[in-house]
């Protein structure tokens, strides 16, 4: 084993901290929010003029933050407690496949990093930035007024306060519980690597750099496929922050002194001889995909290029698209080729100018 392989192991174990409180706090505090809702609806009876309606959205938003604001709260306060074991568990980690004593920084001096640590999510021009407390208060935000566009919609096309209220039921149960899971499950990277790097800080005399590790698999994005292997000095500020996206998987591996790769074997979901040929669309059931692909063991500092070449024609497609595969497969376009220094994807238009011989390789 290694390093990798248990740091891989270790976050798939923490995700289901996120998938806990999604059941316990989250889902219910929506639930119990549409049931306010709904109730201030029927109470209503109808929605019969413009005052009505704002008089109506009014309590709807009230309500709403009354059940969104606590149990964001709750999950706040446990990812602070994750950020705190974090920092040890990953400084122990290190010291055990190293041979080394790495201090570990105070609760408050952890929370202080990670509160102000800010999230830069998205890629090219679609980017939100910000701390974690502003990405909770911009999704209360957007909640409230998802809400109130659907009853502002339902009031416009003469909807009874039934029919809205069951417009409302497929947002809550679809869109909203979506949008929920996306940030929490971003929250939680978010503070466990927020939490490593304060602890990587604090030992700048032994950590010296960060490798960027994604996950090999066919559903890690373009970006993050094309920054694995990507190192930074630890005082280079320049280094792309994690998570890059919304459910972002991606995290750094801490080198030490002397140390320029990751060693050791750490896990990869190829294709395998399963991988369907018909056109069939896998149905991923989390992170290993074990009905499908085939978990194998490959070298830490595997580059995603070789990786992928290792892989089936169909898993290719389904990890890059039809264009890009075949570039990749027939005009010899390298992974790393294909987005910029920060992990953002390069447009079709933006690879042919770059390489105009691989799309003639590959016959587009």
């Amino acid at each position: 084993m290694s390093l990798t392989a248990d740091q891989l192991r270790h976050e798939a174990l923490m995700q289901r901290l996120a998938t806990d409180l999604l059941k316990t706090k989250i889902y219910p505090s929506l639930d119990a929010a549409y049931k306010d809702v709904r109730t201030i609806l029927l109470d209503a009876e109808q929605i019969g003029s413009p005052t009505a309606l704002n008089r109506i959205n009014k309590a709807v938003k009230a309500a709403l933050l009354e059940q969104f604001n606590p149990a964001w709260q709750d999950v706040t306060k446990e990812y602070q407690k994750l950020a705190v074991y974090e920092a040890s568990y990953y400084a122990e980690l290190i010291g055990k496949w190293n041979d080394v004593e790495l201090e570990v920084p105070g609760s408050k001096s952890i929370l202080d990093y990670v509160n102000a640590a800010l999230m830069v999510l998205g890629e090219g021009e679609r980017v939100k930035v910000g701390a974690w407390a502003e990405f909770v208060n911009t999704a209360a935000d957007e909640y409230v007024q998802q809400y109130q566009n659907l009853i502002k919609a339902g009031y416009v096309k003469g909807a009874t306060v039934q029919q809205t209220a069951r417009a409302l039921k497929v947002f809550n149960d679809g869109l909203a519980r979506q949008q929920a899971e996306a940030l929490a499950r971003t929250g939680l990277m978010h503070h466990a690597n927020s939490a490593r790097e304060a602890m990587a800080r604090d030992n700048a005399d032994i950590v010296d750099k960060r490798y960027f590790m994604a996950l090999l698999d066919n559903r890690t994005t373009l970006g993050c496929r094309s920054l694995h292997g990507r190192t930074w000095v630890l005082d280079d500020d320049s280094y792309v922050r994690l998570p890059r996206h919304f459910r972002c998987r991606s995290s750094y591996v801490y080198l030490l002194v002397g140390q320029d790769k990751p060693i050791g074997m750490a896990p990869a979901i190829g294709s395998g001889k399963d991988y369907p040929t018909d056109g069939e669309k896998p149905v991923y059931k989390g992170r290993k995909d074990s009905d499908k692909f085939t978990v194998e063991q490959v070298p830490a500092d595997i580059t995603p290029d070789a990786w992928l070449r290792q892989q089936s024609p169909e898993f290719i497609i389904d990890s890059l698209g039809a264009t890009r595969a075949k570039l990749f497969m027939d005009g010899g376009l390298k992974i790393e080729s294909m987005s910029d220094a920060f992990g953002n994807p390069l447009t079709l238009d933006e690879l042919k100018q770059r390489d105009a011989e691989a799309f003639k390789r590959a016959g587009i």
